[in-house]
C-alpha cells in the first residue's frame, strides 16, 4: 500500500474522522507538533499624551513572536483636532496621511515618532488617532490597532489692560500716548480693539485725533507677536475758544 503523510493545522478541539469505502486504512503513526502562529502586530497603549512643549514622542508597537523577514507597516494619521504637518509631524515622515515603518527580521518591536509643533495658540488640547492599516512580510494585524494621541496645550490666553485709568491735560498738550500692557506675552501677532466714548462737549475729529483713527467710534491697536505691550495715540486740537473742561 502507498504511504501518505500530511501536516493538518488546526486549533481548538480536534476530532478526527477516517472513512473507508471497501479499502483498509492502516494509522502507523500520528506526530501531534503544536501549530506556531505567525507574528501579530499591535499597538503597545491604546492611548498616550503629551504638553505641546514636549517635543519629539515615541509610539510603540508590539509584536508577537518576532517578525521572519523584513516587514513593512502602515499607519493612517487621521484628521482629528491635531492636523498632521500643521500641529505635529511624524518620524518617518507621512506622505499624505500614511506613516510606513519597515523592521528587520527577528523585530518583536516597531515605532514612530511624533514631533510636536509647539505653536503660541490657545486652542485647548488637540488628538490625532493613528490606525494599523497594513502589514507584509508574513505579519498579521491585531486586535489593537488604533492609538490616540492627545497634544496637551500650553499656552494661555493673554489679558490686556490699560496701564494707567486716567489721564488730564492741557489743550495744548498735544500728542499723548496710551499704553496697554499683556500678559503673558506669549501670543501671536493680532489686534486690540477700542471702543471710545465722547463726554458732554467732546466730538472727533473736532476736539481730538487720534493715531491709528477712529472708525465709527472704534480704534484697532495692532499687536506685534510675543508684545508685552501696546500703545495708541491721541493730539488735542487747541482750539481758541473759551470753553469748559471736556
Amino acid at each position: 500500500p502507498a504511504a501518505y503523510s500530511a501536516p493538518i493545522n488546526v486549533g481548538g478541539g480536534v476530532t478526527l474522522e477516517l472513512r473507508t469505502f471497501g479499502a483498509q486504512i492502516i494509522i502507523d503513526d500520528i506526530q501531534w507538533t503544536s501549530y506556531v502562529a505567525g507574528p501579530t502586530v499591535n499597538f503597545s497603549l491604546p492611548s498616550s499624551s503629551a504638553a505641546e512643549s514636549a517635543g519629539s514622542v515615541t509610539v510603540n508597537m508590539s509584536i508577537s513572536p518576532a517578525t521572519t523577514s523584513s516587514t513593512t507597516f502602515t499607519i493612517n494619521a487621521s484628521a482629528g483636532t491635531a492636523t498632521c504637518n500643521t500641529d505635529y509631524t511624524t518620524t518617518p515622515a507621512a506622505v499624505g496621511n500614511t506613516i510606513t515603518v519597515t523592521v528587520p527580521s527577528g523585530s518583536t518591536t516597531a515605532s514612530f515618532n511624533v514631533n510636536i509643533i509647539n505653536d503660541i495658540l490657545t486652542e485647548g488640547n488637540e488628538t490625532a488617532t493613528f490606525t494599523i492599516t497594513g502589514a507584509t512580510g508574513g505579519t498579521s494585524l491585531g486586535a489593537n490597532l488604533t492609538h490616540v494621541f492627545t497634544i496637551i496645550d500650553d499656552d494661555v490666553t493673554p489679558t490686556v489692560n490699560f496701564t494707567v485709568l486716567n489721564q488730564t491735560v492741557l489743550e495744548n498738550a498735544g500728542s499723548q500716548t496710551f499704553n496697554i500692557s499683556i500678559a503673558p506675552a506669549t501670543h501671536p501677532a493680532g489686534t486690540i480693539t477700542i471702543q471710545v466714548s465722547n463726554g458732554p462737549g467732546v466730538t472727533y475729529p473736532g476736539d481730538y485725533t487720534t493715531a491709528p483713527a477712529q472708525v465709527a467710534g472704534f480704534i484697532t491697536v495692532p499687536i506685534a507677536v510675543n508684545a508685552a505691550t501696546a500703545s495708541f495715540s491721541t493730539t488735542v486740537i487747541d482750539d481758541a475758544l473759551a470753553e469748559s473742561t471736556e
